[in-house]
């Protein structure tokens, strides 16, 4: 039995009707595309300065509520290096230290507008320190709860924030109970 060579051979036309689509490639193309650039997704625009300013001179509650030990601000703004970058000699952030000692729950930090930023809680007790922290962290999602992971009484509490996307502000509220 003799086959001949053109008759295992599929004619073009074939191909083009039952194996590829001449549409999918545009779909497939135009699928690559947006998966792409969705991934870069611009900054956000800088806050208003005015509004910036406001909602750092607002106090309210602050310092105010059942297990609230003390609060910080401060800003943060693109060119904040991470608390890694620091020299060891210099403390990065802000501290909060306590007279006596402190049962501190967590700490919950927030931040103005539409930034992302990074956050790191510094938890200092007698004997350990343990730093919780995130990236990324957008402030329009609302709060930023870093709990404590020590276990015993904490002396001090470092808040730092860093790597903003765009110029922000950030709170930092303090919960626990005074020891006793």
């Amino acid at each position: 039995m003799q086959f001949s060579a053109a008759a295992h051979v599929r004619h073009p036309r074939h191909y083009a009707s039952g194996m590829r689509s001449p549409t999918l490639a545009p779909v497939f193309f135009a699928t690559i595309a947006v998966l792409a650039l969705s991934g870069c997704t611009p900054a956000p625009a800088a806050p208003d300065p005015d509004e910036l300013r406001a909602w750092q001179n607002d106090r309210s509650g602050l310092e105010e509520g059942p297990g609230v030990l003390g609060a910080m601000t401060g800003g943060a703004a693109p060119t904040d290096a991470a608390p890694t970058d620091a020299p060891p000699d210099q403390p990065h952030g802000t501290t909060m230290a306590f007279a006596s000692d402190v049962d501190i729950d967590s700490v919950d930090v927030t931040c103005f507008g539409e930034a992302r930023i990074s956050v790191e809680v510094e938890f200092t007790g007698a004997s350990s320190g343990r730093t919780v922290g995130g990236e990324g962290v957008p402030c329009a999602d609302g709060t930023f709860t870093a709990e404590n992971p020590l276990s015993g009484r904490t002396f001090t509490v470092r808040v730092d924030v860093y790597d903003a996307d765009v110029e922000t502000a950030w709170r930092a509220i303090v919960r626990g109970a005074e020891a006793g």
